[in-house]
């Protein structure tokens, strides 16, 4: 992008060299990408972005229906979701000084508030969160959320942001084949290596296993590898 090319011949260092770094990276992955664009919601006064507005086209769960005559809450699924990035003033800092990353619209995920005050919040392990980790890693873990190859609803550590969605996971999603992932099952086992279903209720033949290392999420490159998945028409 001109503009990035233009910064980089005055940017000052520390603080906005980062910014401009954070910046040119999400440009060129973005770039890439079939899946993902961005937009800078806001600039500081030396020209670089502070709040980025993140569109994911990927089909989610957006939330569920109402409970049927069975109780069953069946997921309903949109396939646009935008992410917002907010950059506080001490960013980068070992000790804080991390960015919001906040859902404008409705994602129904564990580890994504889906009620209350502070819905739209992700949750992310603040370990994963130094200075030597860039927002583009965040992105793409942000994007196994949505795949749902990413995500943790058992009521133990680190423990899921949103525990209505976490219940409805581990009760009817997960036992329902409802989520298709290429993650291992909930109980911590391989699915694979059951020679029978799991305690969890869960039936092996039910999972089409992708684990993929790569650097790449469906056309979407970035720095940290993820696991794939493909989504059928009511399963993701």
């Amino acid at each position: 992008m001109e503009e990035i090319q233009k910064l980089k011949n005055s940017v000052k260092p520390g603080r906005d060299t980062r910014l401009l770094n954070e910046w040119e990276r999400i440009d060129e992955a973005c770039s890439e990408s079939d899946i993902v664009s961005y937009a800078v919601h806001k600039f500081n006064a030396s020209g670089l972005p502070v709040i980025y507005d993140i569109t994911f086209n990927i089909k989610s769960i957006t939330g569920v229906e109402k409970a049927d005559s069975m109780g069953l809450e069946r997921p309903v699924f949109g396939d646009k979701h935008i992410l917002r990035i907010s950059i506080p003033n001490n960013y980068p800092a070992n000790d804080g000084g991390f960015p919001e990353f906040k859902f404008i619209t409705d994602v129904w995920h564990p580890n994504v508030r889906y009620f209350g005050d502070f819905k739209g919040r992700v949750c992310l392990n603040l370990n994963d969160c130094g200075t030597s980790v860039y927002l583009t890693e965040h992105i793409a873990t942000i994007a196994g959320y949505l795949r749902y190859t990413e995500y943790h609803a058992r009521d133990e550590h680190p423990f899921p942001e949103d525990q209505t969605v976490a219940k409805w996971v581990l009760e009817q999603a997960e036992p329902l084949g409802w989520l298709n992932t290429a993650k291992p099952c909930h109980c911590g086992l391989d699915p694979q290596s059951h020679e029978q279903p799991c305690h969890c209720g869960l039936d092996p033949q039910s999972y089409e296993v992708q684990v993929k290392v790569s650097h790449e999420i469906a056309g979407l490159r970035f720095a940290s590898p993820a696991m794939t998945t493909t989504f059928q028409d009511n399963t993701i």
